[in-house]
């Protein structure tokens, strides 16, 4: 019987332990939640204490175009677009990387598009569009197709990595 009353014991100090630690455990992690930013991630709280959405942006810093084809993510893919598109005839590339990242253009004019690298290039435009710029060359192109928002990516021939390279707003 002594026993017994030595087992019962043990596991009614076994009990409370784990009440004890579960207890602190779960009390550290709500004020760890209260101490932490409100705002969801993706979202920026402003001066106000107001949470704006922030657009997600790729490793590259440009947009990344939304999942889904409506809705609130394509208003903010659009809005940054638009916010970061630098009017130019002139886009240049550097290991494989725009300048700018996104460029305004108008639907028929001509841009230079420029080849700094050593190896020749191909960009790969979401319109299906696959303009070849040769090592340290330029051309001259025109886009055709109906205003939108186009993304590219850009290839060194003879790579096997393709890598998303800029957007295009093209405008009328």
């Amino acid at each position: 019987m002594g026993s017994s009353k030595a087992s019962r014991f043990f596991i009614i100090v076994l009990v409370l332990a784990v009440l004890i630690i579960g207890g602190s455990y779960l009390l550290k992690q709500q004020n760890l939640q209260k101490s932490s930013s409100t705002a969801p991630i993706g979202q920026d709280t402003s001066k106000d204490g107001s949470v704006k959405q922030q657009p997600l942006r790729d490793s590259a810093g440009l947009p990344n175009p939304p999942a889904t084809s409506s809705g609130k993510p394509v208003e903010v893919f659009v809005q940054t677009v638009k916010e970061d598109a630098k009017e130019s005839s002139d886009l240049s590339f550097t290991n494989c990387k725009a300048s700018p990242g996104v460029i305004k253009v108008k639907v028929g004019q001509k841009i230079t598009i420029k080849n700094n690298d050593d190896k020749d290039i191909i960009l790969q435009i979401t319109v299906g569009a696959q303009p070849k710029i040769e090592a340290k060359k330029s051309i001259s192109y025109a886009f055709t197709v109906g205003p939108a928002i186009y993304t590219y990516s850009c290839d060194h021939v003879g790579g096997d990595t393709v890598v998303k390279a800029g957007i295009i707003n093209l405008e009328k």
